[in-house]
């Protein structure tokens, strides 16, 4: 202490423009607000880390073929988390396995994200969609399904929904 105390009042007696220098204080009181700021920087707690959430979301989605479509058709779902300190916006696509009229796909979007709030909700949105090999004609549909709740931590929500295509 009383070396950190004689190397603060050396500084300070060095440079009489040192930006520790305060007019009309003297060198003494000086050398202990340093000290007092030095202490309570210690002391002060570390802040704290963003809360980290990782779970997922996934669907699992059923489509009934009732128009005259070209293959292959994608499957993709959309998550939006927005909060005071974040917003996140997810989204991944998969193929649509067809049988006879009817097609299913399952796509998970795993997330680990910081500053992630329970008391804002996850909207969840999907889109079905097709083109033909020349780009010229596609179908698509798309779907704000619902809000739900931020899984729990290492958790997996699945949300079920069925539409025409």
């Amino acid at each position: 202490m009383k070396l950190t105390l004689t190397t603060a009042a050396a500084v300070l007696a060095l440079s009489a423009t040192s930006v520790f220098a305060e007019p009309g204080l003297s060198l003494d009181t000086q050398v202990q607000m340093l000290m007092k700021q030095a202490e309570a920087q210690k002391t002060a707690p570390a802040p704290a880390a963003a809360a980290v959430r990782t779970a997922k979301i996934g669907a699992d989605i059923t489509v009934t073929i009732k128009s005259k479509i070209t293959t292959p058709v994608s499957c993709s779902l959309t998550i939006v988390h927005g909060t005071a300190l974040a917003q996140y916006v997810e989204t991944v696509a998969v193929p649509l396995k067809i049988t006879n009229k009817t097609g299913t796909c399952a796509p998970v979007i795993p997330f680990k994200w910081a500053n992630a709030d329970t008391s804002f909700p996850v909207m969840v949105s999907l889109q079905v969609s097709t083109m033909d090999e020349t780009a010229s004609i596609g179908r698509v549909s798309q779907h704000s399904i619902q809000q739900i709740q931020l899984p729990n931590q290492n958790q997996t929500k699945t949300i079920t929904y069925s539409l025409d295509f």
